[in-house]
């Protein structure tokens, strides 16, 4: 199956604008968890999770190197995408693993994250 057929009956939740640069990049891992509730100093804790299960990502301006397996990107170890690519991500694992780095200038990329 192809990443782009996990997206059915899948909802949009959040949005995400990233400048990639000269330093390793991930997304908010908040953003990610997408946990809803209190916590502090609220003695009656509850928090909800539902966290990303896929994640489109495109690239606006300049290349980027990326990788999905925990290692770092560079010129030489992982994927390239160029201005006006994009990447679809199924799966929690691999959208909280992903790393970006920039090819020779800053990059702008667009992440949306999607639930079940």
């Amino acid at each position: 199956m192809s990443d782009a057929a996990f997206f059915f009956k899948k909802k949009p939740y959040a949005t995400e604008q990233l400048t990639i640069s000269t330093s390793v990049l991930s997304p908010t891992a908040a953003t990610v968890r997408n946990t809803t509730g209190t916590s502090g100093s609220n003695t009656n804790y509850w928090a909800v999770s539902f966290p990303a299960s896929a994640a489109y990502l495109d690239v606006l301006t300049n290349g980027i190197y990326y990788t999905m397996d925990g290692s770092t990107p560079s010129a030489t170890n992982g994927q390239r995408l160029n201005a006006g690519d994009a990447l679809t991500i199924a799966g929690r694992q691999k959208i909280s693993a992903l790393k970006m780095l920039r090819q020779s200038a800053d990059s702008v990329v667009n992440l949306a994250y999607y639930k079940e």
